[in-house]
């Protein structure tokens, strides 16, 4: 799980834009192996209370406010207590 946090959506998306060029470029070169990225989603974090927890992905990148994310890491701390 990897967290991309800013003060504003524009950061965010820049990275988020970024990353997505990155994991293409990633894909365009030959002999390398790819099949680890099918499992990577990236997700924009608006609204962190309602926000739905990881559902068992291997590879899970949150993107979102400081505010938003943080209030994410909140509820996931407390399903993973409650369990």
């Amino acid at each position: 799980m990897v967290f991309i946090t800013a003060v504003t959506h524009a950061a965010i998306e820049a990275c988020c834009g970024k990353l997505e060029h990155l994991i293409q470029v990633y894909r365009s070169i030959k002999y390398l192996p790819t099949g680890w990225l099918d499992e990577v989603k990236i997700e924009m974090v608006t609204k962190g209370n309602e926000h739905a927890p990881p559902k068992g992905q291997s590879a899970i990148v949150y993107a979102g406010t400081i505010y938003q994310v943080g209030h994410e890491l909140l509820k996931l701390a407390l399903t993973l207590t409650l369990r």
